[in-house]
This record gives C-alpha cells, structure tokens and sequence, in this order.
C-alpha cells in the first residue's frame, strides 16, 4: 500500500513541479533575450508527436460553433482504433461542438494525451469553462488515465483555469505528468488556483489509494 501510494504521490509532484516551472519561466523571460524568449514560449506551448495512436485535426482552421460543424471530427474520434492522442491546436469551439466531441471521447478510456493548445481563438473568456467541463465530462467516469494536457494559447485568463477544477481533481489526472499553460494569461489568480487543485488532487488520490487495499 505504501509504495502504491508513493508511487501516485511522485506523479502529482512532478505535475506541480512542471506548474511551477511554468509559473516561474516569467524571471527568465525579463532576463533573456527576445530571441531565447520565443524559444523558450514555443518551447514550453508544444506538444511533440509522441504516439502513432495519434488523431491530429491540428491548424484545420475548423470553426466549431454547433454539433453539426464537429460532425466529421467526432466520427473520426468514434472510429479512431486505441485512441492515445487528441491534437485539436489551431481551431477553435464553442460549448455546444464542446459536448459533442466530449461524448465521442468517452468512448476512450485509453486516451493520455490531450492537446488542446491554441483551441479557444475568437471566443470570449466566458464561454471557456463551460467548453472545457464539456471536453473532459466524459473522461471522469470512463476509467482514462490523462499524463499530458496542453492547453497553451489559449488567452482565458483565470476564469479558464474554472473549467479545469474538477477534472484536474478527478481520478484521472491521478496520473498527470505534464500540463502545459504557457501564454494563457493566468496571472497569480490562476496560479492559485491551480495550486489549490493539485493539493486537492494529491489529497484524492491518497484517499482513493488508502480505500484500494
């Protein structure tokens, strides 16, 4: 049990740690140059193709604003054989085509990855925790396992971070190793809060491991 216990313990620290380091890259951004700067911002906002059981829909330009404009996106979710990654960068949705690809994605227990940068152009600040509870709705309950979330470029603010509370609590970000949210203009806000939801998350998973044995 303890070292089950540990185990989990180790993977919540390291996404903290990643968090942190996010939070922290604004001293080296007022101390480098302009060049090292966009280095390090595309750096720290790009997710590198780590699976062959990856469905890109990436800078398709796709403009979700109902269930019927992600039809074709969501089918190719459905039908798409072991699932590992989701890379939806360069595109952009409202709530409505939100739940819809949610739906498709709960057919997915096997997913890990969700690259998700640079999805929310256009759309107010408002609108995004909704789209985004949609997004992750499904996974809480299907038995998915998430290690990375990248949801860089997307300017929501501290609102934003709202969506993400109860799912990065949840059961599957207990294996959480990287959430990427450079350029999302949190602010100390965010950062709070995201902190708050980490130490809920290890808090969570110790319960949930204790109940295991």
């Amino acid at each position: 049990m303890t070292g089950a216990i540990g185990a989990s313990v180790a993977k919540v620290a390291v996404a903290a740690a990643a968090v942190k380091s996010y939070f922290f890259s604004s001293e080296y951004f007022n101390s480098s140059s302009p060049s090292s700067q966009l280095i390090m911002a595309d750096t720290l906002s790009k997710s590198l193709q780590s699976t062959e059981h990856e469905l890109s829909w990436a800078s398709r330009s796709l403009k979700g604003n109902s269930a019927e404009d992600v039809k074709e996106l969501c089918d190719d979710i459905e039908q798409f054989n072991q699932l590992i990654a989701l890379r939806l960068e360069g595109n952009t949705i409202n709530e409505a085509a939100a739940t819809a690809i949610g739906i498709a994605l709960e057919k997915h227990s096997e997913i890990q990855r969700l690259i998700w940068n640079d999805l929310f152009t256009t759309r107010l600040k408002t609108e995004v925790p909704q789209s985004l509870i949609k997004l992750t709705q499904g996974l809480m309950t299907n038995g998915a396992h998430i290690v990375e979330i990248n949801l860089s470029d997307n300017a929501f603010g501290p609102i934003g971070v709202k969506g993400l509370e109860t799912f990065l609590c949840s059961s599957a970000c207990f294996s959480l190793e990287e959430l990427r949210l450079n350029n999302c203009g949190m602010g100390i806000d965010g950062g709070k809060v995201n902190k708050n939801e980490f130490v809920l998350c290890l808090k969570n998973l110790i319960l949930t491991s204790s109940f295991s044995y």
